[in-house]
């Protein structure tokens, strides 16, 4: 005889703990190998029992499976209250063995679950494109700055023109000095009044 309704239970609650847990099917077969030798566990093998075959343990996981099926159809306060309580879990496993760090993260993310910090805001909050101006001005700032820092290796060539040592030929407007082609597009953008 292979155990009362209740072990029945007890053997598909320990199942739906591992898979919520993170185990593989795979990971089921070994978790069950380890629980029948375990004797308060209600997979323990009483003596002249034969281990569980493998259709039989198969049969046990779906059954599990659709516990943890039916579970997420719930509304979305009972999953919000369930992931509460799942981050709690981890939140006290993780103060336990002394790892604030994965406590810490614990906490952040039930604060963002409950949304507990304020919005951040985007620069252009209202859902709109940037100009191509706004965009054109970005990629020179990028490109200034990638400039800047190689500066010191610039060889200088004739009055208006520098060529680093990878050969870019660069434009200098004021104290910026750009790559040609982006001196050409903002030019081409400072003069066109069309370009927003």
């Amino acid at each position: 005889m292979r155990g009362t309704k209740l072990q029945a239970e007890g053997r598909v609650t320990s199942l739906v703990r591992i898979l919520l847990d993170g185990a593989a099917t795979w990971d089921v077969r070994e978790f069950v190998a380890q629980e029948e030798r375990n004797p308060e566990s209600p997979w323990f093998l009483q003596e002249g029992e034969q281990p569980r075959s493998y259709a039989g343990i198969m049969k046990c996981l779906r059954t599990a499976k659709q516990v943890v099926a039916a579970e997420g159809n719930d509304d979305r306060e009972q999953l919000l209250r369930q992931h509460i309580a799942k981050r709690n879990t981890v939140y006290a496993k993780a103060m336990e063995s002394g790892d604030l760090r994965a406590a810490l993260a614990c906490l952040d993310s039930q604060a963002k679950l409950l949304g507990l910090f304020p919005k951040e805001k985007t620069p252009n909050d209202k859902g709109q494109l940037p100009s191509l101006a706004v965009l054109v001005q970005a990629v020179i700032n990028s490109e200034k700055q990638t400039v800047e820092t190689k500066a010191a290796l610039v060889v200088k060539g004739s009055d208006d023109e520098e060529r680093s040592p990878s050969g870019i030929t660069e434009t200098h407007f004021g104290d910026q000095a750009l790559p040609r082609e982006l001196g050409l597009l903002r030019e081409h953008v400072l003069q066109d009044p069309g370009i927003e």
